[in-house]
């Protein structure tokens, strides 16, 4: 799972083995450490909740998605999950290899 964030938006992005982590697990956590002995923790997880909630305490992002709308959108062809809350925009993309060809180096 990759981690984006810009002044005013947090992005997600998942690649089939987390997808297969939230499916069965409900969670997806990835730590970067930060010498000495601390580091930035990001976790996806799914739970029984109403909408998209974002945490941030003990330095972990936490985005919970609402159990329900996050299976569907693991296990369809839908690309991401969007939210707004205040000033603070939320997406959360499958992150697949590209399917097209690369282009010839130009000469």
């Amino acid at each position: 799972m990759k981690l984006r964030c810009s002044a005013d938006s947090i992005r997600l992005r998942v690649d089939e083995a987390d997808l297969e982590l939230l499916r069965m697990h409900h969670l997806v956590s990835v730590t970067v450490p930060i010498p000495p002995g601390k580091g930035l923790q990001y976790t996806l997880e799914l739970s029984e909740v109403a909408q998209i909630i974002v945490e941030f305490e003990y330095n972990e992002i936490r985005v919970i998605l609402p159990k329900d709308a996050a299976m569907q959108w693991i296990n369809t062809d839908q690309i991401g999950i969007e939210h707004s809350m205040l000033n603070l925009k939320i997406l959360i993309e499958k992150d697949f290899p590209c399917g097209h060809a690369s282009l010839p180096p130009k000469a």
